[in-house]
């Protein structure tokens, strides 16, 4: 994986190490933002979703939308 360091903004690389994510060449910071990590959503949340504006403008289409 690769991502810009969110400290620095330098290209950061994929740690191939035992501590899971990214690590920054220049500043040494680490991240995890790219792996997804701690943003697993309860069942409850996701169903919120389906009537959030922000997330029907972003991710359904206008076909997604007709067939609905």
């Amino acid at each position: 994986m690769r991502c810009e360091c969110a400290e620095c903004g330098a290209y950061m690389a994929h740690a191939e190490d035992m501590k899971m994510g990214c690590i920054c060449p220049a500043c040494t910071a680490r991240c995890t933002a790219c792996l997804g990590t701690n943003t697993l959503l309860s069942k409850e949340q996701l169903h919120a979703l389906k009537d959030d504006p922000f997330f029907e403008r972003q991710f359904v289409t206008e076909e997604e939308d007709e067939s609905l």
